[in-house]
């Protein structure tokens, strides 16, 4: 047990084996990813749908492909490698949002952002 493996090799130690362990935890999932801040490198969770990733300590909204700040549809710099270097990829499109909304004529108006 935990507290067991504590008591046989002191707080110090067990405080490095508790921080490796969860590292080695968060570094098997496949929806974490780390804060490309050098300065902060804290595990951020993958965006579902997309390729943004949002750190929750400094706030640093990043492209989790290329690791810069976060691009929308503007095409990925990783993207535009990984085409050359891959046979046969395919990159995720993310197409603009439609939104409508109601002009002052309240006619509905389709627009893209």
């Amino acid at each position: 047990t935990p507290a067991q493996v504590k008591e046989l090799v002191g707080d110090e130690l067990f405080a490095r084996y508790d921080r490796l362990l969860l590292q080695a935890g968060l570094d098997s999932m496949a929806d974490v990813v780390y804060c490309p801040r050098p300065s902060c490198q804290t595990p951020v969770m993958k965006d579902p749908g997309g390729a943004m990733g949002i750190c929750s300590s400094c706030h640093y909204v990043f492209c989790d492909l290329c690791k810069m700040t976060y691009h929308g549809i503007a095409p990925c710099a990783q993207t535009e490698e990984m085409k050359e270097e891959t046979p046969g990829f395919t990159p995720v499109v993310y197409e603009q949002p439609s939104f409508r909304f109601y002009n002052k004529k309240k006619k509905v108006t389709d627009r893209k952002s």
